[in-house]
């Protein structure tokens, strides 16, 4: 049985791969993902993946996880830095975030920014 911290190092690997379909599987049915360049919460893996192919029109990230910590309540807090490029490849800025995962089903069901 996968827990937590697996689950969110594939998610990461697939994300930094653009392989949206191998990373949304990692996602539940019903997930709650705050939209963080955009602003706002969506919900459903499809509107996740409609997201982060939105975001490559503008932005490419790859992400490197810094820290993991579990929390008492069952969420797991990553520590992210960042990477930030345009689409044709240039270097547009880095930077460090904390996003806090809820599973259920050893799937994520909810991404807050910290």
């Amino acid at each position: 049985m996968p827990n937590g911290r697996t689950t969110v190092r594939e998610l990461w690997r697939h994300l930094n791969a653009r392989d949206f379909d191998l990373a949304s599987a990692l996602l539940h049915p019903d997930v709650d993902w705050a939209a963080i360049l955009e602003g706002g919460r969506l919900g459903g893996r499809e509107s996740i993946v409609a997201y982060w192919r939105r975001m490559l029109e503008y932005v490419r990230t790859d992400s490197a996880i810094l820290s993991l910590e579990d929390r008492p309540d069952g969420r797991l807090a990553v520590r992210m830095h960042h990477v930030l490029r345009r689409p044709g490849g240039e270097f547009w800025t880095e930077e460090e975030v904390t996003q806090v995962f809820s599973f259920r089903d050893d799937l994520i069901v909810r991404m807050d920014d910290a």
